[in-house]
């Protein structure tokens, strides 16, 4: 647990680089963490008085870091240059802030915008020290856990390990079961079937939404559904690990629903096998600050 603040920068090769209270990285200030602006849609007709509300769209987040390299050579410092230079690469592409704060743990994707700077003059660099900026683009503006929730999965799902945390699963015939999303606005799902099953559909009957798939899943297969906005996915996994694009199985009427804010009742179905089939729903929960 950390009482100070800090934060861990992952790039997308999995280089790493910590900025907390001492050496060799130290953290000086972090600005963006709070509230985002939201982008209000409205529309007016003729006549109207007023205008009438749309929805509000949350902008993307910029975060600013200051931070000063501490060491004790002058070859040390070039060094550790050298590496903040590398992980906070543009060219890259996304990598991941992780932010720890008294036991806090929150992550959130980010993009490079404004690669390490390292200012010149006596109050910004010296044999054991260099003042460093830089700023850093979220295209989710939202905040995460730094796990997947879980519910205590491991009685339903036998002698199936998983490499993460597990979130809820169904072992019985027409299964409800609640889910609660403890974050700030709606957050997308992954839905894994196991086992064989006939036209699996899963609703969340507090928004009135489903996922159904018109396709036979065999018993030593996955069905592996993902809804995250610009990354809905739909495949089937076999059991040697090869996924195949199943999106044409889809019914025409699915919706490939979030979890609102809050309690959602969900139900799984099937037109047949769904007695002996396994259902893992996971999500993260998701913020507006830190």
């Amino acid at each position: 647990m950390y009482k100070v603040e800090q934060i861990t920068i992952i790039n997308s090769k999995g280089e790493n680089i910590t900025l907390g209270h001492g050496k060799p990285y130290l953290l000086q200030s972090l600005s963006g963490t709070g509230s985002v602006e939201g982008d209000i849609h409205m529309e007016k007709a003729p006549f109207q008085d007023g205008e009438t509300y749309i929805n509000t769209l949350i902008d993307t987040r910029a975060l600013t870091i200051e931070a000063a390299i501490l060491v004790d050579t002058h070859e040390e410092l070039l060094e550790k240059k050298s590496k903040l230079a590398r992980v906070l690469n543009p060219k890259d592409g996304k990598g991941t802030l992780k932010y720890e704060y008294q036991g806090l743990s929150r992550e959130i994707e980010i993009v490079v915008d404004s690669a390490p700077v390292f200012p010149v003059g006596s109050e910004n660099k010296g044999i054991g020290f260099q003042r460093t900026t830089f700023t850093l683009i979220c295209p989710s503006p939202f905040w995460t856990d730094s796990f997947y929730e879980s519910e205590g999965m491991a009685d339903w799902i036998g002698g199936l390990t998983f490499p993460l945390s597990l979130g809820t699963t169904f072992a019985e015939r027409g299964k409800t079961r609640i889910f609660n999303n403890a974050g700030d606005v709606p957050t997308p799902v992954e839905i894994v079937f196991y086992g064989q099953c006939e036209n699996p559909i899963i609703e969340n009957i507090s928004t009135g939404e489903f996922i159904k798939v018109n396709k036979l899943i065999d018993t030593d297969e996955k069905l592996v559904i993902t809804t995250d906005f610009g990354n809905k996915s739909v495949e089937v996994e076999d059991s040697q690990g090869n996924r195949t694009n199943a999106f044409n199985y889809i019914d025409l009427n699915s919706s490939f629903f979030h979890l609102k804010s809050g309690e959602n009742l969900i139900e799984y179905s099937a037109d047949g096998g769904e007695e002996e089939t396994k259902v893992l729903v996971k999500w993260k929960n998701r913020y507006l600050n830190t």
